[in-house]
């Protein structure tokens, strides 16, 4: 039988501080204070009064806190995980710069941000540094097949230090599925190398303040830029104009066909989400994670109103 206390009404305040914890907890990572102000979305929470919220909350046994972490669950081993997770991050971050600067060396390469958990400050022992790619327009699979190649040959396809999950090209720098979870795998982008286009790119995606208006810019100061080399120079003689963008179509085409034989248990709606290839943009999750964490996420929300007898809102993911 639920007790008298986890009974008690909760507010619509209550409920944004609520709903980053039950998206994190599939993750298994509790958040800090400032952390669930950044990922609410209710801009009337600050520093002042968002402890007196979080504390109301846990005297009601709806959240728990553990040191500085605040949880759904009372689970002490998810807060040493994270502070363990979080260490491996730090250590991780060289590598992962100079990664970054090696991408940005190659040709038709604009910027280059490190995405995924690192992004996060988390870093697991097979954990991978995940990067998210902008191109030149219409030289896309060029540059992607290039990165590809270098990969396979000089890194013998090692996922771990060097995973190319996701190119954009400069001339759409929209991100088309607006939901929870590319909302903020935005916001926690961490640029590296092309802080001008980072920049456009998060000005041209203003709609994941709809999810997190209280999230703040990273800022540009001491990243790298793009410094022409003679790769780069030579690369762009070959592949110059009309055949260039010939080429460029060429690869994605023989890249999305080469895809749609190697994971042909797919369906198409699955491969479609999984495998987005179009000129302008490359997407290659063939773990389909986006819908298993917005469908994982439903089911936290879910289990979290039946258990605490509260509706949330239904466009909440």
């Amino acid at each position: 039988m639920i007790s008298e206390s986890i009974k008690k009404p909760i507010d619509e305040i209550s409920k944004q501080v609520i709903l980053p914890l039950l998206y994190f907890d599939i993750f298994s990572y509790p958040l800090k204070a400032d952390e669930i102000i950044t990922y609410t979305n209710q801009s009337a929470l600050t520093v002042k009064n968002t402890p007196a919220v979080l504390q109301k909350l846990v005297e009601n046994k709806i959240l728990f806190r553990i040191n500085d972490y605040y949880l759904i669950t009372n689970s002490p081993e998810k807060v040493e995980e994270r502070m363990a997770n979080n260490e491996l991050a730090a250590k991780m971050m060289s590598k992962a710069g100079k990664m970054a600067k090696l991408i940005s060396f190659f040709p038709f390469v604009k910027a280059v941000c490190i995405s995924g958990a690192l992004s996060k400050n988390v870093m697991t022992i097979d954990g991978d540094i995940d990067f998210f790619i902008i191109t030149t327009k219409d030289r896309l699979w060029i540059c992607r097949t290039l990165l590809i190649l270098f990969k396979k040959l000089f890194l013998f396809n090692s996922h771990k230090y060097f995973c190319l999950n996701y190119f954009i090209d400069e001339s759409h720098l929209l991100i088309e599925e607006q939901n929870r979870y590319t909302a903020t795998e935005i916001v926690t982008l961490k640029p590296m190398v092309g802080g001008e286009l980072y920049q456009a790119f998060m000005k041209e995606n203003k709609w994941v303040s709809d999810f997190y208006p209280q999230y703040q810019l990273r800022s540009i100061e001491g990243i790298l830029k793009i410094k022409p080399n003679l790769l780069q120079s030579f690369a762009g003689f070959v592949f110059s104009k009309s055949i260039g963008t010939y080429f460029n179509a060429f690869l994605m085409k023989w890249t999305l066909a080469y895809w749609k034989q190697k994971f042909s248990s797919f369906d198409e709606f699955q491969f479609l989400h999984a495998f987005k290839s179009t000129p302008y943009v490359s997407k290659h999750h063939p773990n389909n994670f986006q819908d298993r964490v917005l469908n994982a996420f439903n089911v936290q929300v879910r289990n979290f109103e039946i258990i605490h007898e509260v509706k949330f809102d239904d466009s909440i993911s």
